[in-house]
């Protein structure tokens, strides 16, 4: 364990630090475990903890407010991503025990805990599934809470970026009184945070929109690369004028707000995707980097001594944010946007060539800029409740037991979204024979059917009459339940000539509940994104685990001080079965100033409840079929797999911890470690299921659904346990204090 002085000034006795559930100062933890204080989160001022947590070495970017994408449902949720394994990999833990989280697609939304009652944060850097138990692959980051905080705290703090955007404001609360003569002691918090403002990628000159494409110098034998990186990358066979891909006119493009024709060049395609010539980069420029975001939360906590050797306490937990995304998801058509001839809105002197050619139709490419993207509007609200009770026994033994219920309700919203039929009806104008005005072809024989004709051709600017014909708001309501009931306790069991063996042995059962509802259209598939489907799985774990330390050997030369660590779990879920997860761990005080530590563990990840129930996000969008040399615009199902079983991973650290005497204060850390993941959990896109199964990977083609004409009609993107993922590195972490006057003196760095 690398400390953090300032937290280990903090508290020091009779704490049970993350990699261990046995409270035990003289045992050294084999697992590496980093421990931050709040004066370094506190100095840091990030916006949010997750934010400052992300920034450090063992964590990798995940999505969050800062780093948004639409089509995830928990949008404006701050994730914590150990390992870059991602959040499902991550334990997150409040006070040793589990939170809600934030969607059925799994991951603790870090804005609803309490940052300013935070006193240090434990992360634990390797397996530990054996000891918390399930998703702690990549390890565990436990929130511990300052639960005798004093006083009255007021913190309030506002900033923005070096070129002056994504602005916020923060504010923070926190009180903490004793009352009963010291029995009882209450802590509280409110939390505020508000950034109005987004910023898109189009700000920001670094980027450049790089793509792997095939290269087109390639011959076999040539010696080029069959594949190159390029910049500058769009989709293919798209304007935002329209450009006409098929006939005789093919590369006829409408420009301008009036849809002047003009020649399009093609550039270089690559599957879907293209560089150079008049490649449309509007997609990719309008995705957000930052996004806007608040929230509002309240936190209390209250210990009351029943006696000597037993607390009670309760804890409550509200909080509500709010977040919003531009979008960027344009409606697009790939050059499969069929248009006949006598379309009023076609340029006159286009119309007659193409009728000189004998054409009654032709393909159009589109990307309907002048309609705006889809926008997602999410709301969430968070309520969590816990009960518990800490006991001794004896002057050796402890106990814990609490129960807690945690809820999150979410509204999700994609404001805009493109209705297809209704968008296919209205391209499709012709002029009325009865009084010549422009009508949508439909309307001849369903004179109510309210459909408005849209103007294809060019950028000019569309009517709200259309608008509200060919877009609506797709919506999800989701509630996602979190039960759980544990009990544990540890202490001394015995003494033996190198010290006291100790023994931690506890059990839980955890309920997982979700459910979601959606609109109609929804249900049906109209929209061009976020086609929500019904939702509803419930998972029952329950879960008995052992740890002992045992000292091995004391004072002998290169053997100061060994001990052996191990755990064991067996948990059973109802979905899947029993499983077993152990980890052994030693560390030998060389000598004074050298230690050497090491683990190997079992670890596990169950499948969250969207990888088991989902019953779909469904959408549509374009894919190249190398069956037919065609692009198909299908509907992708990102459905649920109930027979998805857990995760398994094997994990290695080994490392040494250098205190010299020579600079009292320093301590230096290397650490290796190897994580291996077996049956991983992962989906496929539906481009890379259609390639592999056209490249005779026959596993993939049951989701592949085609017609009698071998056209592709949809694509099933289900979670499978195919994958195999291993992750190696090492960890350097330093960390020095010294004394100054009435001060400290404090260096962290990894």
């Amino acid at each position: 364990m690398q400390p953090d002085p300032a937290a280990d000034a903090i508290d020091t006795a009779d704490i049970i630090v993350t990699g261990s559930r046995i409270a035990n100062s003289g045992f050294q933890q084999p697992t590496p475990v980093t421990v931050v204080g709040d004066t370094e989160i506190k100095r840091q001022a990030a916006p949010t903890i997750a934010q400052y947590l992300n920034q450090l070495p063992s964590f990798g970017v995940t999505t969050s407010a800062k780093n948004p994408a639409i089509q995830v449902a928990g949008g404006g949720t701050e994730f914590l991503n150990l390992r870059n394994l991602g959040p499902t990999r991550t334990l997150v833990l409040l006070d040793n025990r589990r939170v809600v989280e934030a969607t059925s697609g799994g991951g603790v939304d870090t804005v609803t805990l309490p940052l300013g009652l935070i006193k240090r944060v434990e992360v634990v850097t390797g397996g530990a599934s054996a000891a918390w138990g399930s998703d702690a692959v990549a390890g565990v980051v436990n929130f511990i809470l300052d639960r005798n905080y004093e006083g009255i705290g007021i913190n309030g703090e506002t900033g923005f970026t070096q070129r002056g955007d994504a602005g916020y404001v923060k504010a923070n609360l926190t009180a903490g009184t004793g009352f009963a003569s010291g029995k009882g002691h209450l802590v509280a918090e409110f939390d505020y945070f508000n950034q109005s403002d987004g910023v898109d990628l189009r700000s920001r000159d670094w980027f450049k929109s790089r793509a792997v494409v095939n290269n087109p110098a390639f011959v076999a034998g040539n010696g080029q690369p069959r594949q190159i990186t390029v910049s500058n990358v769009g989709t293919a066979n798209i304007s935002p004028g329209g450009v006409i891909t098929s006939g005789p006119l093919r590369g006829t493009q409408f420009v301008g707000p009036d849809g002047t024709p003009a020649p399009y060049d093609f550039g270089n395609q690559s599957g879907l995707v293209q560089y150079g010539g008049d490649v449309d980069q509007s997609i990719g420029l309008a995705r957000s980097i930052s996004t806007p975001l608040n929230y509002a939360n309240a936190f209390a906590h209250l210990d009351y001594e029943l006696s000597p050797n037993l607390t009670a306490y309760v804890e409550g937990f509200y909080g509500k944010s709010n977040y919003n995304e531009d979008g960027y998801l344009y409606f697009t058509r790939p050059g499969n946007l069929s248009i006949s001839v006598d379309n009023p809105f076609l340029d006159p002197a286009v119309r007659t060539q193409l009728v000189d050619a004998g054409q009654t139709s032709f393909n159009l490419g589109k990307n309907a800029v002048n309609m705006g993207p889809p926008t997602s509007r999410n709301s969430r609200d968070v309520w969590r409740a816990v009960v518990g009770v800490d006991g001794r026994l004896g002057s050796t033994w402890q106990w814990h037991a609490y129960y807690t219920h945690g809820e999150v309700k979410s509204k999700l919203y994609a404001d805009n979204d493109t209705i297809i039929a209704n968008f296919l009806k209205a391209v499709d104008a012709v002029r009325d024979p009865d009084t010549g005005s422009i009508v949508c072809r439909s309307t001849l024989t369903a004179p109510t059917n309210g459909c408005v004709p849209y103007d294809p051709f060019g950028t000019g600017p569309v009517s709200a009459e259309t608008i509200a014909y060919t877009h609506g708001t797709a919506f999800q309501r989701s509630v996602v339940k979190l039960d759980v009931i544990s009990i544990d306790a540890s202490g001394t069991l015995l003494t033996l000539p190198a010290g006291d063996l100790s023994l931690a042995v506890g059990a839980d059962y955890i309920k997982n509940q979700a459910f979601a509802t959606q609109d109609d259209l929804s249900l049906a598939r109209a929209y061009a994104v976020q086609n929500f489907q019904p939702f509803s799985g419930q998972r029952d774990v329950k879960e008995a685990f052992a740890e002992v330390a045992v000292p091995i050997v004391r004072d002998v030369p290169l053997l100061q001080k060994l001990d052996l660590n191990a755990a064991a779990r067996v948990t059973d879920y109802s979905t899947s079965g029993t499983v077993m997860t152990w980890k052994v761990g030693l560390t030998d005080q060389v000598f004074d100033s050298l230690r050497i530590r090491g683990t190997i563990s079992r670890d596990i990840r169950a499948p969250t409840l969207d990888d088991l129930f989902s019953g779909g996000v469904i959408r549509q969008q374009p894919v190249f079929d190398s069956v037919t040399n065609q692009t198909y615009q299908q509907f992708t199902n990102q459905a649920g797999n109930p027979a998805l079983e857990p995760e398994r991973a094997d994990t290695i650290t080994a490392g040494v911890v250098y205190s010299p005497d020579f600079v009292p204060g320093l301590q230096l850390s290397v650490d290796y470690y190897q994580i291996a993941v077996k049956g991983a959990i992962a989906s496929l896109t539906a481009a890379q299921e259609l390639a592999l199964c056209n490249a005779g990977q026959t596993f993939y083609c049951q989701y592949i659904n085609r017609d009698a004409n071998q056209a592709i009609v949809s694509i099933d993107t289900v979670p499978v346990n195919v994958s195999s993922l291993k992750i190696r590195g090492w960890d350097f972490e330093l960390a020095y204090a010294h004394q100054l006057g009435a001060g400290l003196f404090l260096v962290n760095g990894g």
